[in-house]
């Protein structure tokens, strides 16, 4: 998923190096909290077991350890409230490095790990459906006489009840009767064309015979006007898949990535390891 996503940017080689260096930086800084948190988790296991033992054995507690278990909770806070602020100016330093096609390109990512069969016509980035299985059902359905028909639609209706079920906790009859309409008319048109035109519309035909959840559609209708409206006053709003640049496993396929395209390009090669953060992180320190 995260090589399909650097896949589907098309970075170029300084943006590599850019990303790379926030990475690189965000992952030292996973490690100081790592160092830091540890520090206060002896503390408060310390006092945890101070306490059970006092309740154990009915004596007095101690304030002291009562106050050590809030100071430790407290600076466990602070920890992740800082890594928090740190990994936001991480995320907005990538996003700054990326032009206006990838950021829209970015913001439709959808983490999955089925990788696309060609990168030349991905349906977008992170997520590539196999229509196959989909073109094949719909195949057989054409075929199929009325009475084996009839026994698809039983499965599909009972399938369908049982994905919004598991979606929604319980049948929405509204939704299911949306949705069965719906798949009803596609089945009909499936019918009706010549085979020719089965053929060229077969790959748009299996791409809507997919369940239509209202809720993610609004999602997507509401990650499009905030995109638009970011455009028409010129503020950015931060890109919560930015995040996904910031995965360690990003790192080794930098590498790879940027060494393959410098060396196709006739670029002079430089290892993205020696590269050890951003330069004017003053919490980075990356050795």
């Amino acid at each position: 998923s995260l090589l399909n996503l650097l896949n589907g940017l098309h970075l170029t080689p300084s943006q590599m190096k850019a990303i790379y260096a926030h990475c690189r930086c965000y992952q030292s800084h996973l490690h100081w909290a790592e160092k830091e948190s540890q520090k206060w988790y002896s503390l408060i296991q310390k006092s945890l077991h101070q306490v059970e033992k006092a309740q154990r054995e009915g004596k007095a507690l101690s304030p002291h350890w009562l106050q050590n278990l809030g100071r430790g909770y407290k600076q466990l806070r602070e920890i992740r409230k800082t890594l928090e602020m740190l990994k936001r100016q991480h995320q907005w330093g990538i996003q700054r490095v990326l032009d206006t096609n990838q950021k829209k390109a970015l913001l439709q990512f959808t983490s999955c790990l089925i990788p696309p069969k060609t990168f030349q016509d991905p349906t977008r980035i992170g997520q590539a459906v196999n229509l196959d299985r989909r073109i094949e059902m719909l195949k057989r359905y054409r075929q199929a006489n009325q009475r084996v028909r009839n026994r698809i639609k039983f499965r599909l209706w009972k399938h369908l009840r049982e994905k919004i079920e598991e979606i929604r906790g319980k049948l929405d009859r509204q939704w299911f009767e949306k949705e069965k309409d719906r798949i009803s008319r596609l089945l009909e048109k499936v019918v009706a064309l010549s085979d020719l035109e089965f053929e060229l519309q077969k790959k748009m035909l299996a791409q809507e015979f997919k369940l239509k959840n209202p809720l993610k559609e609004m999602g997507e209708k509401i990650k499009k006007i905030k995109w638009e409206k970011s455009q028409n006053t010129g503020r950015e709003f931060l890109i919560p898949q930015t995040r996904f640049l910031l995965d360690p496993l990003v790192l080794p396929l930098l590498e790879a990535k940027y060494k393959q395209i410098t060396r196709y390009k006739g670029m002079k090669t430089v290892d993205l390891r020696s590269i050890k953060g951003v330069e004017n992180c003053k919490k980075c320190s990356v050795d």
